[in-house]
């Protein structure tokens, strides 16, 4: 019997010390909720916890992104209804300009309200913003338009140009007054025979607006058809030359078939039938500087538009880098939807535009649907985001979190231990005593 190794006090304080170790970490699982505390109680489990939770909370946030993006879709297809409203509105306006029962003051009525019409679809478009960004305006620059030369009139064909009359011009017709001046006069009286006049097939001339930047072409063709008239940015006026025989021909058949949006028009000379005066139908105002307005070139042109869009939006629909759905609205402008220069001067003009109004319609209906797609892809994604945001909760909770019932079952046996340690530590103290009775 030995009183300086105690081994049997000495085992149960090492179990006691393990024993309330292990329920002090049971109870910190009790009191917390998680199996994993520290990375010591799960290394690995750790590790695959803290990536599940980033992915959770990545799908979280994704899942409000989407929603926002919802909303901006929603914003920009509300606007896109109420432009949609305005292009019925001026399509019923051409219907009713169209209509030769019309005076010109009716019809300068009608016109006036599709200049404000056009006006309004731009105001929408500038106005319409999510989070202070103009979403169907995304750049500065919305459409630009490139010029190109495709005719030139043949030299025997004169032009001059910038002629500003100090006498007025008196515009034929019952009521017209009179003219401040002409800026240009077109000399035809050298084509003399119909092979002269079908030098002109395919050519033509533009002049700028006396009261815009617009270039109104003058274009000669051959059908016997009705003469088309376009109307829009750079309008195309064909002039049918088939079985002209004449100079003077030409001007009636130039002066018979144009007419301007705004105040530039053209009239014979009557001094000379051969030659077509351009001139400046504004009473009472004074001319433009002849380098700004009122400007003609012996040159056909075709104008293509060209969006400058500056790129879509991107949403952020997923956790991770790259996980992306582009929402790419569109640039719009009444320019580029082609009903910023809607005309009722005549019957043809308006039935033209009543054809532009019907192609700006069904670009917006085009463009809605594709708004109404992207909704439908971004609330499939929200469903999915949060789907697999609840999916990896659970696995993270089957990882990260603690077994309550198990936990408690651990506790409770620990809690044993420790007492059966104790009371044994106290039994193997009281051996040491039994010394003092073999000395007694």
């Amino acid at each position: 019997m030995i009183i300086q190794h105690n081994m049997q006090a000495e085992n149960g304080s090492g179990i006691f010390k393990r024993v309330n170790r292990d329920k002090k970490r049971d109870s910190e699982r009790l009191s917390s909720g998680y199996r994993i505390n520290r990375s010591a109680d799960d290394a690995a489990g750790l590790a695959i916890s803290e990536k599940l939770r980033t992915q959770i909370r990545g799908l979280s946030k994704a899942g409000d992104n989407i929603q926002d993006g919802i909303s901006l879709l929603q914003t920009a297809d509300g606007a896109l209804s109420e432009i949609s409203n305005v292009i019925h509105r001026m399509r019923e306006l051409c219907v009713q300009g169209a209509n030769d029962t019309n005076a010109d003051e009716d019809r300068n009525a009608i016109q006036q309200e599709l200049n404000h019409m056009s006006q309004c679809i731009d105001d929408i478009l500038e106005h319409t913003e999510f989070n202070t960004m103009k979403i169907l305006r995304l750049g500065d620059a919305y459409i630009d338009y490139v010029e190109t030369v495709i005719g030139t009139l043949p030299p025997n064909v004169t032009l001059s140009s910038n002629i500003l009359q100090s006498g007025a011009l008196s515009p034929p017709g019952p009521g017209r007054p009179p003219a401040n001046y002409a800026f240009a006069t077109i000399d035809f009286s050298a084509l003399k025979t119909a092979a002269d006049v079908q030098t002109l097939l395919d050519t033509g001339f533009y002049t700028t607006c006396c009261t815009c930047d617009n270039k109104y072409n003058i274009r000669f063709v051959n059908n016997s058809s009705t003469p088309s008239q376009n109307v829009g940015r750079n309008p195309v006026f064909d002039v049918n030359i088939q079985g002209l025989t004449s100079g003077a021909d030409v001007v009636n058949a130039i002066v018979r078939t144009v007419r301007t949006n705004h105040f530039t028009e053209f009239m014979v000379d009557p001094a000379d039938r051969g030659k077509l005066i351009i001139y400046d139908n504004r009473p009472g105002q004074q001319p433009y500087p002849a380098q700004d307005r009122g400007v003609v070139e012996p040159q056909l042109i075709h104008t293509d538009a060209v969006i400058n869009d500056p790129g879509g939006l991107q949403i952020q629909v997923g956790p991770n880098a790259g996980q992306l759905v582009p929402l790419n609205l569109p640039t719009l402008s009444s320019a580029i939807l082609g009903v910023d220069m809607l005309n009722v001067g005549n019957n043809m003009v308006a039935n033209r535009s009543l054809e532009l109004a019907d192609e700006a319609l069904d670009m917006l209906n085009f463009e809605r649907s594709k708004i109404g797609a992207l909704q439908n892809r971004l609330e499939y994604a929200y469903d999915y985001a949060m789907n697999a945001e609840e999916n990896q909760q659970a696995a993270e909770s089957r990882i990260r979190d603690a077994d309550m019932a198990d936990e408690m079952v651990a506790y409770t046996t620990k809690d044993i231990l420790e007492q059966v340690a104790q009371s044994m530590i106290a039994q193997s103290n009281r051996k040491p005593e039994m010394v003092l009775s073999l000395l007694g």
